[in-house]
């Protein structure tokens, strides 16, 4: 739970920034699975389980394709690259987007 703090200059609550956690979707693009890991802060570095790599935050809105699609997994690494993240959706809708006008064949 964020905590509250009184601010006497705005008369109001806000929301101490250091007090709420940080809810993603973590990805290992070398062995192609996904974590939902919810941490303290935003800053922590994720190694994946299985293979020890670091995984990338790709955004808690991500749709991870199945393990066999190596082509569909290789588009997301490539969204990831040109600085995509699946964390708001318009971020998602700019994504589809992007993949349809340059991958326009075999997007399912």
């Amino acid at each position: 739970m964020p905590k509250h703090i009184w601010n006497k200059d705005l008369q109001s609550t806000q929301i101490d920034k250091d007090s709420y956690e940080y809810r993603s979707k973590y990805t290992c693009f070398n062995c192609r699975s996904t974590y939902l890991k919810i941490l303290p802060k935003k800053t922590e570095e994720i190694t994946c389980t299985n293979c020890d790599q670091k995984a990338i935050d790709m955004g808690y809105l991500f749709q991870a394709p199945p393990k066999r699609n190596k082509r569909l997994w290789k588009k997301m690494e490539n969204l990831r690259q040109k600085g995509f993240k699946f964390d708001r959706t318009g971020n998602v809708v700019r994504a589809k987007s992007f993949l349809k006008n340059h991958y326009p064949s075999n997007l399912k």
